[in-house]
Order: structure tokens, then C-alpha cells, then sequence
């Protein structure tokens, strides 16, 4: 199941989304990273991710494959969706819900974090 619609689009390694918009990224490179620091964003990416930072408030996330960091910062109000699971992330903000078929590691320091299996998404 994916959230995202569309081809695969250009290869990226780095990119910065500061603008509060629908975006779709298409297939990371190798050891790709993606930046959000814009408000009430919507991104979708079809394959693994090396890096992915969320700043900014109400950002929705959805990945198509592995995430290996995660790192949310400042009171957000996120939703990351990650179909081939998460290595490791570091929530320091408060309100951010990720789904996940497995993360090996977490540390949460923000209130009313939600971690769940992607099972129990109903859309």
C-alpha cells in the first residue's frame, strides 16, 4: 500500500522543502537526505532515505521504503509513514506520529509521541 501517486521522478540525493505545498521527490540516491522545515507540507518519496529532518508544524511524510534516521525537532504535530521501516529516530518535538512496519530504535523527549505498526492505519 502507498500514500504516494505518480512515477518515479528524477534521482535526488539532498533536498530542502521550506514551503508549505505538496510535494513529490520521486527515487532517492544513494544516501539521500530530506530537510523539512516548512509548515503543513505534504511529501512523498519512493524509496530508501538515509536522512529525514521535520521542523516546522503539521508536515505529513510518506516513504516508500527504509528510513535510516529520523529526526523531528520543535513542537510539530507531524505524520511520517515509513513502508520499509525505521533504523532509528529521535523525536524531540511534541504531537508526531510515525507508522512503521519496525523501528529497531526511538527516543522520544516531546509529549503525546505516537509510534505504531502500519497495520493499524486505516484510511
Amino acid at each position: 500500500m502507498s500514500l504516494c501517486g505518480g512515477s518515479s521522478g528524477d534521482n535526488f540525493i539532498d533536498a530542502t522543502i521550506s514551503e508549505s505545498r505538496e510535494v513529490f521527490l520521486g527515487t532517492p540516491g544513494r544516501g539521500a537526505s530530506v530537510f523539512i522545515v516548512g509548515d503543513n507540507t505534504v511529501s512523498c518519496i519512493n524509496g530508501d532515505l538515509e536522512t529525514l529532518i521535520v521542523a516546522g508544524q503539521g508536515s505529513r511524510v510518506v516513504v516508500n521504503g527504509e528510513i535510516t534516521s529520523i529526526e523531528v525537532k520543535g513542537e510539530s504535530f507531524h505524520q511520517i509513514y515509513a513502508y520499509g521501516g525505521v533504523v532509528a529516530a529521535e523525536l524531540r518535538g511534541g504531537n508526531t506520529e510515525i507508522y512503521a512496519p519496525s523501528i529497531a530504535t526511538y527516543d522520544s523527549f516531546g509529549p503525546n509521541n505516537v509510534i505504531k505498526n502500519l497495520d493499524e492505519i486505516t484510511l
